[in-house]
C-alpha cells in the first residue's frame, strides 16, 4: 500500500491518468510544490524521511520517464532529479542509476550532449559500483549516443561494441536490439550504409523476439533511412511508414519529429516537394513544442531548402537561418555542416562571398570530425563555385574527391551529382572523352536510384525533374561533337519515361493488389476528400462565404490530399509486384524515327534546354528513305527563351495587339533553323522543352508575317518516342463501340448572376449556355445511334466515369479549374451530385488517371485545360497527361482563359472537319484558319488558345450507326 507521502510526491510531479489523491496527499504535494529551491526541499523529505523507502524512488523515477515520453522534458528533469535525491536519503542505488540516466537521456533528447554526459558518467559509475550490470550497459549505450551527437563516431561505435558484447553475456534480447540499433547509427553515420542495413536489420528481429513495440517503431525508421541512402525508395518508404503508424498509435510524441522528417526527405528526393514539405513542417511543429533543438534544427533545414526549391525565396533562407543559429547553439558538428551547405546553396546566386565563407566553415567543422557524408555536398557545393568562376581544374580537383566518397560510402544520391560538376569541368578542360564517361555514369546511377523509386504515375513523373542535367550535358556535348542520333537519343531518355512505361507496360493499377480493408481504407480516404470537395465547390459559388472558413476547409483538403496519397505511396511500396507492370521501352533510333516521317510531308521539331545553350533537333524525311537530322544550336539561352515564351503567351491571353515583335523573334529563334526542313511540309510535331510548353508555335509569325499554322499543322508530344509508341500499341486495344460522347453546361447547384459581354470560360463559376448549345449542334454531326450528350443535371460526373470507356470521342465543355501546385489536382466542373452519389462533381485530373479509357479524343473545351506543372523529364504534368496515362492518345485542349462564342464555332468547324476525315491536327488548324479569317477575331487570342497533343495526325476512324445507348 502506497504511503502518504508517496502519494504526495507523485500527485506532484502531476496526477497519473484517471487518478484521484486523497485531499491530506494533495495538500502534501502542495506543500513540497511550494518549496521551489533544494534546501527547503530536503527539509520536507527529513520531515517525512520515515515514509521514503526505496520503493517511492523507483517509482518516482518511473513517473518521470512516463513525463519524458509524452515530451514533457522540464517537468522530467525535475522528477529525475527527485528520483536521484529520494535515493540519497533512502540509500537506494537503483533510483540514483535511474534518476541519472533519465537526466542524461532527457539532455541528449533536447540536443545538449555536452550537458548530459556528467548525469550519464555519474550514473554509469553507480551502476558498476552497485553491480547493476543491466543498467550498466544501458548507460554506455546512451553515452555512445551522446559521444555520436559530439562527433566522435568511432569512440561511439567501439562503445556500441562493447555495449553489445556486455548484454550478450546477459541474455537480454531487448538490450541487444538497442545496441544493434546503436551501431547502425554510428555505422550510418560514417557512411558505412550497407552494414548499417544489417545492423538494424538485427535490431528489429531481436525487438521482435522480445515483443517490444518502441523497439521495432524504431527499428522500421533506421532500416528507413538506411535504404534512403542507399537510393532504395521503396523500402524506406515502407519501412518509414510502418514505424510512423506505431509510433502515432503508441502516442509517442517525442520519436514523431523524426519519422517525419524522414519520410519527408524521401518525398522531397522523388520529386514532390510540397508533400515533403508538409512533413517537414510537421516535424518541426511537433519538435517545437516538445523543446527538441536539434530535430527542429534539421526539420527546419529540409522546410528551409524545399521553400527555396519552391521559389518561396525570402521564406526558405530565413528558415535556413533558423536552422544554422540551433545547430551552432547546439554544437553539433553534422546539423552544422549540412545547414552551413544549404543556406549557401540558396545564396549562391545573391550573396556569392558569404555562400563561399559558409561552405569553408561547414568544411573546416567536418575536418574537424569523422562526420565525412556531410563533407560531400560541401565539397559538390565549392566544386561548382570553382567552376563558375573559371577554375576547372580546382573544380575537377574537388569534385572527384566528392565522387569517390560518395562511392565509398553508398552516396548515391550525392554521386550523381558530384560526377555532374566533375563532367562539365572535364569538359571546360577540353577532355571531352573524359566527360562523356563521367556523365554517363551518372545518368547510370540515377537509372538505378529511379529503379527503386515507388509511387503512382504521378510521382514517378516527377523524378526526373531535379535529375535532368546530366542528360541534358550529354545531349550538348554529344550534339557539339557532331553526333545527332547518339545526342537526340540521350534527348528522348530524359522525356516521356513514365508514359513510355505505361504504353509498353500496361497501367498500374493498384486495386487489383489491394486487400479488402486497405480498400476500405481507401475508401475512407477518399470520401473525407469528397467531403472536403464538396463544401469548397458550394462555398465557390457563394460570392459572401466567409473566408475564415474557406482557408480551414482549404486546410481540410491538403490534409486530406496528403492523408490519401501517402496511403498509395505506401501501399506501391508494401506491394512489389506492381512495380513489375512498368515496360521497358527504347528511346527512339532510326527505324521509329522513319516511319514517323515516311509520308514525307511531316517534320518532327524538338527541343532541349540546357543549363547554357538551347538546341532543336529537325528529324524529316530524306533521301533513299532514311529520315534526316539536323540538329542546331540556338541563338538564344534558355533563360531568355523562358521569359520570351511567358512573355508572348501572356500577350495572346490577355488579346495585347502589340504582339508582332516577339512573335517574330521566337519564329527566327526557335523555327527558321528548321527552314530547309519545313519547305514543303504539311505537318509539324513540336517536342517542347521548359518553359517552351507555354509557347503556342502556331501563332509565332514568319519573316514574311504569315502564323506558322496558315503553313503547317501544328501539335504536341511529350517525346518522340512517345509518339511513336502512341501509334502502334493503343491501336491494338479494342474499340469503342460509341461515336461522341459531349458533357455542356453542367448545372453548379445554385443561381450565378450573368455577367454583361462575352463569358471566359473561366472563374468564377457561372452558368455557361453558350456551351450546352455547342454540344447540342456537335452531336447533331454524329450519327444519332452513336452519341450521348448530357447537359444541366444530367452531366453527373459519377455517369461520366462509367459512361466514357464506351467512346471514341470524348468532348466536355465545361469550367476547368487549374492548380497550378498540384496540377493532378486540376478539375472540370460537372453538375452537383444528386444525394447519395458518392462524387463531388469535380472530375480532378488524379481521378482521369483512374480510367480505363477506349477513347481516341479527348477535346477539353474549357480554360487551361492545356496547362499544368512543366517539369524536366515528364513535360506538362495535367489534364493531358492524364488522359494519355489512362489511354486516349490524343487530345485537345486550352492554353488561356477562352472566349466562348469564338470557342463555340471553332468546336463546330473542328467537328465538322473531324466527320471529314481529318486528323485532330489538321482539323483543328482548318477550324483556326477560318476564324483567322474573320476580321474581329483575326488575334490569335481566338483562334490560337487550343493545342492537340499527342498522336494527333491519325484520323479517328468512327463506328457505324447503331441504336441509342
Amino acid at each position: 500500500m502506497k504511503t502518504l507521502a508517496a502519494v504526495a510526491l507523485v500527485w506532484a510531479l502531476g496526477s497519473p491518468a484517471g487518478a484521484e489523491a486523497p485531499a491530506d496527499a494533495k495538500a502534501l504535494a502542495a506543500e513540497l510544490l511550494a518549496r521551489t529551491d533544494a534546501a527547503a526541499r530536503d527539509e520536507w523529505l527529513a520531515t517525512h524521511g520515515p515514509q521514503i523507502t526505496a520503493e517511492l524512488g523507483r517509482e518516482v523515477a518511473d513517473r518521470a520517464l512516463t513525463l519524458q515520453k509524452a515530451g514533457s522534458y522540464e517537468p522530467a528533469m525535475a522528477a529525475f532529479a527527485l528520483a536521484v535525491r529520494l535515493g540519497e536519503i533512502s540509500g537506494d542505488p537503483k533510483s540514483r542509476i535511474l534518476g541519472l540516466h533519465g537526466q542524461g537521456e532527457v539532455e541528449r533528447t533536447r540536443g545538449r550532449a555536452q550537458e548530459a554526459l556528467p548525469f550519464l558518467e555519474r550514473g554509469l559509475q553507480e551502476a558498476v559500483a552497485a553491480s547493476e550490470r543491466v543498467d550498466a550497459a544501458r548507460l554506455s549505450g546512451t553515452i555512445g549516443l551522446a559521444r555520436m551527437q559530439l562527433g566522435e563516431y568511432s569512440a561511439a561505435l567501439a562503445i556500441f561494441e562493447s555495449q553489445l558484447a556486455a548484454l550478450d553475456a546477459l541474455g537480454d534480447t531487448r538490450g541487444r536490439g538497442q545496441a544493434q540499433s546503436n551501431i547502425g547509427i554510428a555505422l550510418g553515420t560514417l557512411g558505412r550504409y550497407s552494414d548499417a542495413a544489417e545492423a538494424f536489420q538485427r535490431s528489429l528481429e531481436l525487438m521482435e523476439a522480445a515483443n517490444y513495440a518502441p523497439g521495432i517503431a524504431r527499428a522500421y525508421n533506421n532500416l528507413g533511412l538506411a535504404h534512403r541512402y542507399l537510393g532504395n525508395y521503396g523500402a524506406a518508404l515502407e519501412e518509414l511508414g510502418h514505424s510512423l503508424q506505431m509510433k502515432e498509435a503508441a502516442g509517442n510524441r517525442p520519436e514523431l519529429p523524426t519519422t517525419l522528417k524522414n519520410i519527408g526527405q524521401i518525398y522531397s528526393l522523388q520529386g514532390a516537394p510540397q508533400r515533403a514539405l508538409d512533413y517537414f513542417q510537421r516535424s518541426r511543429a511537433i519538435a517545437a513544442d516538445i523543446g527538441q533543438k536539434l530535430v527542429m534544427a534539421e526539420a527546419l533545414q529540409d522546410e528551409g531548402s524545399t521553400l527555396f526549391d519552391l521559389g518561396r525565396t525570402q521564406e526558405g533562407v530565413a528558415a535556413l537561418e533558423k536552422s544554422l543559429a540551433g545547430a551552432e547553439e547546439l554544437k553539433s558538428p553534422e546539423p552544422i555542416m549540412s545547414a552551413s551547405a544549404a543556406l549557401a546553396d540558396a545564396l549562391r546566386n545573391s550573396d556569392r562571398g558569404r555562400a563561399l565563407s559558409l561552405l569553408q566553415h561547414s568544411l573546416e567543422v567536418g575536418e574537424r570530425t569523422e562526420d565525412i557524408p556531410p563533407i560531400v555536398p560541401t565539397q559538390r557545393q565549392i566544386a561548382t563555385l570553382h567552376l563558375e568562376d573559371g577554375r576547372p581544374a580546382q573544380a575537377l580537383e574537388l569534385a572527384g574527391r566528392a565522387a569517390d566518397a560518395a562511392r565509398r560510402y553508398e552516396l548515391r544520391d550525392e554521386l550523381w551529382p558530384a560526377l555532374l560538376v566533375a563532367g562539365r569541368a572535364q569538359e571546360a578542360l577540353g577532355q571531352a572523352e573524359q566527360a562523356e564517361r563521367t556523365l554517363r555514369e551518372a545518368v547510370d546511377v540515377i537509372e538505378d536510384i529511379r529503379a527503386h523509386a515507388v509511387g503512382p504515375e504521378a510521382d514517378l513523373a516527377a523524378f526526373l525533374v531535379s535529375r535532368a542535367a546530366p542528360y541534358q550535358e550529354l545531349v550538348a556535348l554529344l550534339a557539339e561533337g557532331g553526333r545527332p542520333w547518339e545526342a537526340l537519343a540521350m534527348a528522348e531518355r530524359d522525356k516521356g519515361r513514365v508514359l513510355l512505361e505505361a504504353l509498353a507496360g500496361g497501367r498500374t493499377a493498384i486495386d487489383s493488389a489491394l486487400s479488402e480493408s486497405e480498400r476500405a481504407q481507401e475508401r475512407d480516404l477518399e470520401g473525407k476528400l469528397l467531403a472536403a470537395n464538396s463544401e469548397l465547390r458550394a462555398l465557390r459559388l457563394n460570392a459572401r462565404a466567409d473566408a475564415d472558413r474557406v482557408t480551414r476547409l482549404e486546410a481540410r483538403r491538403a490534409e486530406s490530399r496528403r492523408d490519401l496519397e501517402d496511403f498509395r505511396t505506401r501501399q506501391y511500396a508494401a506491394h512489389p509486384e506492381l512495380r513489375v507492370l512498368r515496360g521497358e521501352s527504347l528511346p527512339l533510333g532510326r527505324d521509329e524515327a522513319r516511319r514517323l516521317v515516311a509520308n514525307g510531308r511531316t517534320v518532327l521539331l524538338e527541343y532541349v534546354l540546357t543549363e547554357k545553350h538551347a538546341y532543336v533537333f529537325v528529324v524529316s524525311a530524306g533521301r533513299s528513305g532514311e529520315p534526316a537530322l539536323a540538329v542546331h544550336r540556338l541563338d538564344a539561352g534558355s533563360g531568355d527563351l523562358a521569359r520570351l515564351a511567358r512573355d508572348l503567351r501572356e500577350r495572346y491571353a490577355a488579346r495585347d495587339l502589340d504582339f508582332a515583335t516577339p512573335a517574330a523573334r521566337l519564329y527566327r529563334t526557335l523555327v527558321s533553323p528548321a527552314r530547309e526542313a519545313l519547305a514543303g511540309a504539311r505537318r509539324v510535331v513540336v517536342v517542347p522543352d521548359g518553359a517552351l510548353w507555354d509557347l503556342p508555335f502556331q501563332a509565332l509569325r514568319s519573316p514574311a508575317g504569315r502564323f506558322l499554322i496558315e503553313d503547317v499543322a501544328v501539335s504536341y508530344v511529350p517525346s518522340l518516342s512517345v509518339l511513336s509508341d502512341m501509334q502502334t500499341h493503343p491501336r491494338a486495344r479494342a474499340r469503342a463501340e460509341g461515336a461522341l460522347l459531349a458533357v455542356g453546361n453542367p448545372e453548379l447547384g445554385t443561381a450565378a448572376n450573368r455577367r454583361s459581354g462575352p463569358t471566359l470560360l473561366s472563374s468564377p463559376l457561372e452558368p455557361l449556355p453558350e456551351t450546352e448549345a455547342q454540344v447540342r449542334e456537335i452531336a447533331r454531326l454524329y450519327d444519332a445511334g452513336t452519341t450521348s450528350v448530357r447537359v444541366g443535371a444530367g452531366a453527373r460526373e459519377s455517369w461520366l466515369k462509367t459512361e466514357a470507356p464506351h467512346y471514341r470521342i470524348l468532348h466536355l465543355a465545361t469550367h476547368g479549374v487549374l492548380d497550378g501546385a498540384s496540377p493532378l489536382y486540376s478539375e472540370l466542373v460537372l453538375a452537383a451530385p444528386t444525394e447519395g452519389e458518392r462524387d463531388d462533381g469535380l472530375l480532378e485530373a488524379r481521378e482521369i488517371l483512374d480510367l480505363d479509357l477506349r477513347a481516341d479524343l479527348a477535346v477539353l473545351s474549357a480554360c487551361e485545360t492545356g496547362r499544368g506543372r512543366v517539369g524536366a523529364g515528364e513535360g506538362l504534368i495535367g489534364m493531358t497527361w492524364a488522359f494519355f496515362v489512362a489511354g486516349c492518345p490524343t487530345t485537345v485542349a486550352s492554353q488561356w482563359k477562352v472566349e466562348a462564342a469564338a470557342t463555340n464555332r471553332l468546336m463546330l468547324a473542328f467537328h465538322r472537319e473531324l466527320q471529314g476525315g481529318r486528323a485532330p491536327a489538321e482539323a483543328l488548324r482548318l477550324a483556326a484558319l477560318a476564324q483567322l479569317q474573320r476580321p474581329e477575331q483575326r488575334h490569335p487570342f481566338y483562334w490560337a488558345g487550343f493545342v492537340a497533343m499527342g498522336d494527333a495526325y491519325t484520323p479517328i476512324a468512327l463506328p457505324p450507326g447503331r441504336g441509342a445507348r
